[in-house]
């Protein structure tokens, strides 16, 4: 589950477990923040992350790029393109 959360698969977390393999300090602090939570029974990180793996794998819409000149200034802007 913690793998599927942060994007890895199940090894990558064993290796951690077993210090197999290194996390560096912000990672580290993530998942002492995981682990608090779930002690506590809070789900809020849970949560965030899930909506983020939802939002990565939604491709993005398409969209088209606009430029336009002005009294000698240029000025660009996005648009999403309609179906």
């Amino acid at each position: 589950m913690l793998g599927q959360l942060l994007g890895c698969n199940e090894q990558a977390v064993a290796r951690w477990e077993k210090g197999r393999s290194k996390v560096d300090a912000p990672a580290e602090r993530l998942l002492r923040l995981f682990y608090k939570q779930a002690k506590l029974g809070e789900k809020k990180l849970a949560v965030a992350l899930e909506s983020l793996q939802e939002l990565e794998s939604t491709p993005p819409a398409p969209r088209k790029f606009v430029a336009s000149e002005k009294d000698a200034s240029w000025s660009a802007r996005s648009e999403r393109i309609r179906a």
